[in-house]
């Protein structure tokens, strides 16, 4: 790790030996042959836009592995690349939408308005809050300002509003039962 207080330390994730964990490459060739996102990218590119990918992360979360990776459009060659959209995956499955919550609810099958609606009815909901906390609240936070921040092209935020993400997500994953 880079960041003050966790200077040069280590994570280590243990992954069995059975379990076939898909590397970066992987992802990115799951990505390219998806057909719905092939399309997209042959679609914008046959209008004469410039499509780049940014940089694919790779997010422990709890046991698994989540890759992101953002899109952004260009109009014309000297044009500003625009964020566009974002694409997940957990290695097997793969989803592209307009914003990176909607890209994780997608890949999990649920609708985002679900994940809201769930979150308000369990916070009145007795001994549930203290399982489930308010990081999923916190989470979805981070990460609609990580989207701000990139559209804005303020790529030094967006860095630190994602390692703030990835934190929360490495707190989460560490505690007991989870």
């Amino acid at each position: 790790q880079s960041d003050p207080g966790s200077y040069g330390q280590l994570t280590l994730f243990e992954i069995p030996v059975e379990d076939q964990v898909p590397g970066p490459r992987q992802v990115e060739a799951l990505v390219e042959q998806d057909p719905v996102i092939s399309q997209q990218f042959s679609l914008w590119r046959t209008g004469g836009s410039q499509v780049w990918t940014g940089h694919l992360h790779m997010i422990p979360v709890g046991e698994t592995l989540l890759y992101m990776e953002p899109v952004f459009l260009a109009a014309e060659e000297d044009a500003i690349p625009e964020l566009r959209r974002f694409v997940v995956s957990d290695g097997y499955r793969v989803s592209m939408e307009p914003t990176l919550v909607e890209a994780i609810a997608e890949l999990q099958g649920v609708q985002p308005e679900f994940t809201e609606e769930i979150l308000s009815e369990l916070e009145g909901v007795d001994g549930i809050v203290g399982l489930v906390g308010n990081w999923p609240t916190e989470a979805l936070q981070l990460l609609e300002e990580a989207e701000l921040a990139v559209r804005n092209l303020d790529f030094a935020t967006f860095g630190q509003l994602l390692q703030e993400l990835r934190q929360l997500l490495q707190d989460l994953s560490l505690r007991e039962g989870l």
